[in-house]
């Protein structure tokens, strides 16, 4: 089946929309929940070649893209696991495909936001107490996919006070189970290392990780003609 086929996309994309009410909190909401794991891959990979395309930036669906998006797919249908973590070297593409998941997952949703926020701008959140509402807010919404982790200010100093913003939503999100998508640089041991043991080993209990490896993606820019 060709996972681009444009009548296909515009029908489940249809069959989704068509339920626009649904507040369940699971990954896949609505009718997108009642889709089968390759009709929810078709509309992943859609979605991040729209992506790339919007860039201007050449990316067929090669086979690791391909697993990628199988792997991801899975994820979305499972029950368990309310976290995922996108890690790997710069380029390859795991800031797209996070975006991608984001419209996807946003699919049929109306009364539940899935927002995806960078690291750096949630810590600049909490700098002020004009913007610290839009901290909170990230931290308690039901879908928060977090670009960028590792990038951020690790620690903040307020009126003397040391504050750690990326830790606090992670301890929070865990403690709730809601659901967490992460894209980073970082591997096992810099995460281990910069957050702690005990929030490693949260992650490692209820994160699903995808590596992104190869070459960067960026440069393969669209020429004319």
């Amino acid at each position: 089946m060709d996972l681009l086929n444009e009548q296909s996309i515009g029908y489940l994309i249809q069959k989704v929309q068509s339920n626009l009410t649904d507040t369940t909190p699971y990954k896949l909401c609505g009718r997108l929940g009642q889709l089968s794991q390759s009709d929810v891959m078709q509309l992943l990979a859609s979605s991040y070649s729209a992506q790339m395309e919007s860039r201007g930036i050449l990316c067929p669906l090669d086979e690791i893209t391909l697993k990628r998006i199988e792997k991801i797919s899975n994820w979305l249908m499972k029950r368990s696991s309310p976290g995922l973590i996108l890690y790997g070297t710069c380029g390859t593409g795991k800031t797209t495909m996070v975006k991608a998941l984001q419209k996807v997952m946003g699919l049929g949703r109306k009364y539940y936001s899935v927002s995806c926020l960078n690291a750096c701008q949630i810590v600049d959140y909490f700098r002020s107490e004009e913007t610290r509402y839009q901290f909170e807010k990230a931290k308690t919404m039901e879908v928060l996919l977090i670009d960028d982790l590792g990038c951020e200010p690790e620690r903040l100093m307020i009126y003397g006070t040391v504050f750690e913003p990326i830790k606090d939503i992670l301890y929070y999100r865990y403690d709730r189970m809601l659901i967490t998508v992460l894209t980073t640089n970082l591997g096992d041991e810099e995460i281990c290392t910069r957050y702690g043991v005990r929030i490693a080993d949260r992650m490692n209990e209820t994160f699903d990780a995808i590596v992104f490896k190869g070459t960067s993606y960026r440069g393969r820019k669209q020429r004319p003609g």
